[in-house]
Order: structure tokens, then sequence, then C-alpha cells
């Protein structure tokens, strides 16, 4: 009798530990997927908070074509991460600089994307500080990329990259 005792208490401890433990395993993935849910929509909330710059953005450049450096002040403060965000990001600046990236792409020296992503921001002025967070890399890489794409265009020593890209913008003498 008291082996049958035993292991009925033995099973019901059993089944008492594994209704526990598929409680606890529930309560875990309500968290995780509230956690989840959370991050989603922060996420979401900042596609929309950048949507709605550009869209700004837009909005400032059909109104007041002639004021340049305020676009060009904004276009600096986006961050390009995707390839949403370069395409966006190229729209804008093909506003401001309608044949710099065009003049680019046809030129024999056959840039990478990478390389158009970083002479446009150069372009725009930007410090490599600032051009690193807009790309979202660090500030060694856009040295080494900054340096990479000098030795690509083989640079008199006279000349700085910044003299150099400008043959791109409109109006310069060199196209």
């Amino acid at each position: 009798f008291l082996t049958v005792l035993f292991m009925g208490w033995f099973g019901y401890q059993r089944y008492r530990s594994k209704l526990l433990a598929e409680r606890a395993f529930r309560i875990q993935q309500a968290l995780e997927l509230e956690f989840k849910s959370s991050q989603l929509h922060t996420f979401t909330n900042h596609l929309a908070h950048r949507n709605q710059r550009i869209q700004e953005l837009e909005a400032i450049f059909s109104e007041q074509n002639s004021n340049r450096h305020v676009l060009t002040a904004q276009l600096s403060s986006l961050a390009i991460l995707t390839e949403e965000d370069w395409c966006k990001f190229q729209q804008l600046f093909h506003e401001v600089h309608p044949e710099f990236l065009p003049r680019m792409r046809r030129d024999t020296i056959g840039y990478t994307e990478g390389e158009l992503r970083l002479a446009a921001l150069i372009n725009l002025g930007l410090d490599r500080q600032t051009i690193a967070n807009i790309l979202g890399i660090s500030s060694e890489s856009v040295r080494k990329n900054f340096y990479r794409l000098e030795k690509k265009v083989e640079l008199d020593k006279a000349e700085s990259l910044v003299q150099f890209l400008n043959r791109y913008n409109v109006g310069h003498p060199a196209f």
C-alpha cells in the first residue's frame, strides 16, 4: 500500500512540475512576444518619422527651389542604411545636384555604389564623422574609403578629393 501511495504522490509531483514548467514557458513566450512587438513598434515609428522628414524636405524643396542650403543641411541629417534610404537620398540629392551622380556614373573610372554614396556626401561638404553617422559606419571606415577613393581617381599632389569631385557638378568646365 505504501508503494502505491508513494508512486501516486511521485506521479502527482511530476505532473505538477510539468504544469509549472509549461506555465513558465508560456509566460516566457508572452514576454518575448511583447518585447519583439515593442521593438517592431519602435522601428516602425522610426521609419515613419524618417519618411515624414523626407516628405517635409520634398515640400520645402518644391516651395523654396532657390534655398538649396537648407535642403542640403537637412539631407545631411538623414541616415542611409538601406537600399530604400539610398534611393530616397539620391532622389533628393538629384534635385539639388542634378548632374553630379549621372556624370559620375558615366565616367570611365567605374565607381561603385558605395563610392557614389561617399562622393555625394563629400560633395555636400560634410565632415568624416557626419558621413560616418549617416552611413552607419565608423569614422575609421570612412577614412579608409576616402583614401581608397583618392587612390582610385589618381589625384595630382596639388588637388584634393573635394576639388576633383567638384568637376562633376553642373557648370564645371571639365565636362
